[in-house]
């Protein structure tokens, strides 16, 4: 679950995106297995997570409601721009995720 403090910062963004950038993709911790994403997604408990998941992530690329700031909070990770945030999410993100499919919200 993320801090308080990140989470006042980064109130812009839902909780669910909120928490799986800290948690899956934080500074100490990248996934490189992404079935355990897949399978937090797709949890039978809460059976809208994926759906509710790709929409969020589909509108934070679209609206780029990820900023550089945003993320290196989110992730450590640094970019200079937000093209360079943009090309994270959708190349390193997005596409192992959901391959080719289209970015949509």
């Amino acid at each position: 679950m993320p801090n308080q403090n990140n989470k006042n910062n980064m109130n812009i963004l839902p909780d669910l995106l909120t928490d799986v950038f800290e948690t899956y993709f934080g500074a100490n911790y990248f996934i490189e297995d992404w079935e355990r994403l897949r399978d937090f997604l797709n949890n039978p408990t809460f059976p809208d997570r994926a759906t509710n998941f790709r929409e969020q992530f589909a509108s934070s690329i679209l609206n780029e409601t990820i900023t550089p700031s945003i993320l290196e909070k989110l992730t450590d990770i640094e970019c200079e721009t937000q093209k360079e945030v943009n090309n994270f999410l959708i190349n390193d993100i997005w596409k192992q995720l959901y391959g080719d499919e289209p970015i949509k919200a």
